[in-house]
């Protein structure tokens, strides 16, 4: 139901699933950490299967709060409808995350938590389309033991970009981009990816 009145009734269409069952989860325990330690603290109710991220934009014109669990999604956005200048002066973590909490309470929507998928996840390089200069790739794709002697004076990432001097620094954003590897992620290390230990305390978004 709309603030006009007008009411709609979203219809039951055919889904299609755009991502394994191993990413959602992680995608899911990563906005997780952010209701129990990041931007999102207002709207947890302690429900440990809840999720969900805030949202504000330039000049705190919209602020909102989207957030889930299993058995149901709701988003709580604080704005002005006629008006894309007038500013509410809130972040989402703020109101909209406290209108969240108060309903998934009051509302008594039962707690529930995703399962964990049968399938691994499959981590790869956290490189992509934009993310090394023209013509530049990565000179560090080995990994640099440092309790070997042998490695002490090995150069590590970020020694080439710390020094000014250096007229081959890497220096992302500079000159002219274009996608690295033609457009492509590059393929992941052999063997599939690189799976971590499993994290304890979840992981809290920057």
């Amino acid at each position: 139901l709309f603030p006009d009145g007008e009411e709609d009734l979203p219809g039951r269409g055919q889904a299609n699933r755009v991502m394994s069952e191993a990413v959602a989860y992680e995608v899911t325990k990563i906005l997780n950490a952010n209701i129990t330690g990041g931007t999102g603290t207002g709207a947890y109710t302690g429900c440990s299967g809840q999720a969900g991220k805030t949202g504000t934009t330039d000049n705190f014109i919209d602020a909102w709060f989207v957030g889930y669990q299993p058995n149901l999604s709701t988003a709580a956005w604080v704005g002005y409808p006629e008006s894309n200048s007038i500013s509410t002066g809130l972040s989402g973590g703020s109101t909209p995350a406290s209108i969240w909490n108060s309903f998934y309470n009051n509302a008594a929507v039962p707690c529930e938590s995703f399962p964990v998928p049968d399938e691994a996840m499959i981590w790869g390089k956290f490189t992509g389309q934009y993310t090394v200069s023209k013509d530049k790739t990565s000179q560090y794709d080995e990994t640099i033991d440092e309790t070997d002697a042998g490695n002490k004076n090995k150069k590590k990432p970020g020694d080439e970009a710390a020094d000014p001097n250096n007229p081959d620094a890497y220096n992302p954003g500079a000159g002219t981009q274009e996608p690295a590897g033609g457009g492509q992620a590059p393929a992941p290390p052999s063997g599939g990816g690189v799976t971590p230990p499993p994290a304890t305390g979840g992981v809290t978004p920057g």
